[in-house]
């Protein structure tokens, strides 16, 4: 995924305004018809967009929820204190996200992808549909491209040098502990399930924000181990649970 940082957000889009002109209501379609742009295309995070210009993600997910307001024909509209509130916990949870990414979530949202709103939005549930969009896309949007990730993964293996499986110091601490368990060839499975399942939202969500290359390597090993892959074992516990 092609992420722009805050010097390349600044070169994009001179000022708040002009960000927010680019990704108002009028340009979402443009965005989200071509899916692969959304998850490959060159956009900012959340976090990225707060940092350049301050408070304007949560300014942007004001007008994404009073949109959605207009389009279902909402007869209660949240108050300011709720549009503060509920754009503050999207933007603070979610804050990694691309702003493409919640832009089709909630082009999704309007389709009625995940279910109806019946007089208003309840915001308790859009926030478990955007859990549910973060672990279905964040990790479909991955295995909808593997060969091209397989492809830079084998030309990033082969100008490193690398001699096992472990990847000792090429992934930050927490994902090396994933890997040095997933590679250990004697392990008994007496792993705590609580540490799996953390282990398991970490690399579908990305938490440690490994390229490409190195999400794909770690999520193979953590395979071998487990059995499938994270998304997979996500969505079965959530199921059981």
């Amino acid at each position: 995924m092609t992420i722009l940082n805050a010097e390349e957000v600044r070169e994009s889009y001179n000022d708040e305004d002009s960000l927010i002109r680019s990704f108002s209501p009028l340009c979402h379609y443009d965005i989200i018809k071509n899916e692969h742009n959304v998850w490959f295309g060159a956009y900012p995070t959340l976090v990225t967009i707060n940092n350049v210009y301050p408070e304007t993600a949560e300014r942007l997910v004001n007008i994404m929820l009073e949109d959605l307001e207009i389009y279902i024909c909402a007869n209660k509209k949240f108050d300011e204190t709720q549009y503060i509130q509920l754009s503050q916990i999207i933007v603070s949870e979610f804050y990694f996200l691309k702003i493409s990414e919640l832009i089709l979530f909630f082009w999704r949202v309007k389709s009625g992808h995940y279910g109806k709103f019946y007089g208003q939005i309840d915001p308790l549930n859009l926030i478990e549909w955007l859990r549910n969009f973060v672990y279905e896309y964040r990790w479909n949007a991955i295995n909808a491209d593997i060969q091209k990730i397989e492809d830079a993964y084998e030309q990033w293996h082969s100008q490193n040098v690398v001699k096992d499986r472990n990847l000792g110091h090429e992934l930050p601490n927490i994902m090396k502990a994933i890997s040095d368990k997933a590679t250990e060839e004697n392990a008994e499975d007496t792993e705590n399930p609580d540490l799996v399942q953390e282990s398991a939202l970490a690399l579908v969500n990305n938490t440690a924000n490994l390229s490409p290359e190195d999400l794909m390597e770690v999520c193979r090993v953590w395979k071998a181990r487990h059995g499938c892959n994270p998304y997979e074992f996500v969505t079965k516990n959530k199921k059981e649970g």
